[in-house]
């Protein structure tokens, strides 16, 4: 476990979070491609909340637009492997992204990390452009950039979107998940 000076620990706003350097994350997380790089909003081990700039992309060169939107993923844990689930929980549509965003939708962030009032620390992080850590955070997400060596030390840091459990590998966390299956003996 790494420590607070390691983190970049900012403020400590209670026992179980943490206001944290800003975290971004590379623009694909489990398979799902969001165009460009992610702030990290909130992580704990349970689920991740982050925010999509507005951007442009092309499909066969014609233009589109995605306007910026803050999106959670509710579950980490290792039967999500391969049916990675996200949400909506604000559009921008012509807004910017800020503290008020987060009061508009406070319901959702408290339904999203299944805790009372947890909204009120993420306004806080979000007002001082950081990351809170919930409980731990677990893995942090891919940052930008990131292949070669440094994944690998990153991936031994513990780093990932899913949090496995106590003594269980990668390898089996996977197995039969994503659509190959070891042939079956038949009697």
């Amino acid at each position: 476990m790494e420590s607070h000076s390691e983190q970049g620990v900012l403020a400590d706003v209670s026992n179980s979070t943490v206001i944290s350097d800003r975290e971004m994350a590379a623009p694909s997380i489990e398979g799902i491609d969001f165009g460009v790089n992610l702030w990290v909003v909130a992580r704990s081990p349970q689920a991740v909340l982050v925010w999509v700039r507005g951007h442009t992309w092309s499909v066969n060169g014609h233009l589109r637009y995605s306007a910026g939107h803050l999106v959670g993923f509710p579950d980490r844990i290792a039967r999500q492997v391969g049916h990675t689930e996200y949400r909506y929980l604000w559009e921008g549509k012509g807004k910017r992204f800020g503290w008020r965003a987060i009061e508009e939708c406070s319901a959702k962030v408290d339904e999203l990390f299944s805790t009372d009032q947890i909204w009120r620390s993420v306004r806080d992080a979000v007002r001082a452009r950081k990351t809170l850590i919930i409980d731990g955070g677990a893995g942090q997400l891919l940052p930008p950039g990131i292949w070669g060596q440094a994944y690998a030390d990153w991936q031994a840091r513990g780093g990932g979107f899913l949090v496995l459990p106590e003594g269980m590998t990668e390898h089996d966390a996977c197995r039969g998940k994503l659509g190959w299956k070891p042939k079956q003996e038949t009697t």
